[in-house]
């Protein structure tokens, strides 16, 4: 593999210890037996997650902007318009449980239909009141989420 002249030095300025904290360099000497590893024997991390870590974010902005246009089609959008969204995500996530993305999905589906059905029958404020009294209950009555693990 044929590497720039940029990553050679970026590479020896790590490896002869310059810029890279204590940890890193016992983390280095730990994985490869407490010598100071060879540029062909280590795996860069940095590299390693810099192309996925761009390419995910690169696919969430591209998503949000097709459903920014989409929804500009149909209703205005404005710069306030994120904000219910933030706080109903954090309400299912509290309620499916951290880490647990099928907990996520079911609470997205049962606050989602609450949260229409409440709209719609009471209004809007109280539906945020019902949805957060949701979330308190659940943080109360089971901590972990609705398929969170205990721990």
């Amino acid at each position: 593999m044929r590497r720039d002249a940029e990553s050679r030095q970026a590479d020896s300025f790590f490896l002869e210890g310059g810029g890279s904290s204590m940890a890193e360099e016992q983390a280095a000497k730990g994985a490869h037996g407490g010598e100071v590893p060879d540029r062909e024997t280590t795996i860069w991390s940095r590299r390693v997650w810099t192309g996925p870590l761009g390419i995910s974010l690169g696919g969430m902005g591209a998503l949000a902007a097709l459903v920014a246009v989409t929804r500009s089609m149909t209703s205005p959008v404005t710069v306030t318009q994120g904000v219910s969204f933030t706080i109903f995500a954090l309400i299912v996530t509290v309620v499916g449980g951290l880490g647990s993305v099928a907990g996520a999905f079911l609470a997205g589906i049962i606050l989602g239909i609450v949260n229409t059905v409440s709209s719609f029958y009471i209004g809007t404020f109280l539906t945020y009141i019902i949805l957060l009294s949701a979330a308190a209950l659940t943080i109360l009555l089971r901590p972990s989420g609705l398929l969170g693990v205990p721990e």
